[in-house]
């Protein structure tokens, strides 16, 4: 599932949202890795990779200054293959939690 940033809250104590920058790199296991144009991620042995020109069915792309995440994998994504994510994001993938990052 994606996952946002706790909410904070207004003065009243109801919820509130901030809508946060799209992400630069993806965080996994320790190392970042930056989302250009697409990022794919491949999954083999219950390890993940990540590569900007090799193919996959899961992957996240940047269109018009935001960032989606796309998969056709639905048993092993947990995640709205085709929501925007924001900085601070994080999506499961099988048992692995990736963290949507910003890096200036």
């Amino acid at each position: 599932a994606i996952t946002s940033p706790p909410a904070q809250q207004s003065e009243e104590g109801t919820p509130t949202f901030q809508k946060t920058n799209s992400p630069t790199h993806v965080l996994y296991q320790h190392r970042a890795y930056e989302i250009q144009e697409r990022l794919y991620l491949h999954q083999q042995n219950g390890q993940l990779s990540f590569s900007s020109e090799q193919t996959s069915d899961t992957y996240f792309v940047r269109e018009n200054n935001a960032v989606f995440f796309r998969s056709s994998d639905q048993e092993t994504v947990s995640a709205n293959p085709t929501g925007e994510i924001h900085t601070g994001d994080s999506i499961k993938i099988g048992a692995t939690a990736l963290q949507l990052i910003e890096v200036n």
